[in-house]
């Protein structure tokens, strides 16, 4: 794999994710309880519109290599008071699973 970037996800990345999650089991280890399956639009549209709010607690990055988008993770629970923030919902599409 070539080098890989880390950019914010705009809601034009959105549908990718869907592609994603075609089964209940990878959908679960992906988010938990937080969507349901079938994934739909809708779903991560309002998902996604949390992070484009003032002072958002939650960010959304995509990981990008070879002009494709292979990788996703969200910056939650973001405290700027406390810097700080967890990072969860790591979610990379099945051909780079397992390349580190």
């Amino acid at each position: 794999m070539s080098d890989i970037q880390i950019l914010p996800m705009t809601e034009e990345d959105l549908p990718v994710l869907i592609e994603w999650a075609q089964d209940e089991k990878t959908l679960i280890e992906w988010c938990g309880p937080v969507f349901d399956f079938p994934l739909t639009i809708e779903q991560l549209q309002d998902y996604f519109s949390e992070s484009t709010k003032p002072n958002p607690q939650r960010f959304i990055f995509k990981a990008v290599a070879e002009g494709k988008i292979c990788g996703m993770a969200e910056l939650g629970a973001v405290n700027v008071k406390n810097e700080t923030g967890s990072l969860c919902r790591i979610f990379v599409d099945k051909l780079n699973r397992g390349k580190g």
